[in-house]
């Protein structure tokens, strides 16, 4: 993700500091995009457990022994990781070590929709009057996309899970933080109200 962003948009590039375009890359994804925003909902999560993380990998000195390496042991006949797939030979499976793809720890996010009980109240919070009537979303094409997701295809359900997930945190955001400023800005508008239509008794000789 990183690697294609910089090659695509010259004004994520950022600071070049080596002289190897590699190099620069993999520096790209450390201080500017990709792992920053990883290592933030990392953190977050493993703390809201009491959970204490380490990312091992990212050692200072790991780091920098690693920048300090020739291309070849970074990307080698089309091998990346070159140097780390050599040295865990013999403690790591071959089938592992020769694994292309890139597997992360994603969250089963559509499974837990599609729960019974977990699409009722999906289904209760995004299509609730007060939800429809903020105008966020077109109210038809909503019903349409939770109706296509719950009984649609496993590429279509895949592809709207994080659209899904993301009306879902805006609906609950409006909630915690904008309804509550609005109703409270209407009792308080209401009291002023009537304060104003409420006739002032004066005290006798005032």
């Amino acid at each position: 993700m990183a690697a294609r962003r910089y090659w695509r948009d010259p004004r994520a590039r950022g600071p070049r500091p080596f002289g190897s375009l590699l190099n620069n890359v993999l520096w790209n994804g450390l201080r500017q995009h990709g792992l920053p925003e990883i290592l933030h909902s990392e953190d977050a999560l493993s703390m809201a457990f009491s959970v204490e993380s380490r990312t091992p990998f990212l050692d200072h000195r790991l780091v920098e022994f690693c920048f300090s390496l020739p291309s070849e042991d970074k990307i080698s006949h089309g091998w990346t990781k070159s140097l780390l797939r050599r040295s865990m030979a013999g403690s790591v499976a071959p089938e592992i070590l020769a694994r292309r793809a890139k597997y992360g720890f994603g969250a089963p996010v559509v499974p837990w929709l599609q729960l019974p009980d977990n699409w009722r109240s999906v289904q209760e919070l995004l299509l609730d009057p007060g939800s429809l009537q903020r105008g966020a979303l077109p109210p038809k094409r909503l019903e349409y996309a939770l109706k296509m997701f719950h009984r649609g295809h496993r590429t279509y359900t895949s592809q709207m899970a994080m659209p899904l997930w993301r009306w879902i945190t805006l609906e609950l955001w409006f909630r915690d933080f904008v309804d509550p400023v609005t109703v409270a800005g209407e009792h308080g508008r209401r009291g002023v109200e009537r304060q104003r239509a409420t006739p002032v008794a004066l005290e006798p000789g005032a």
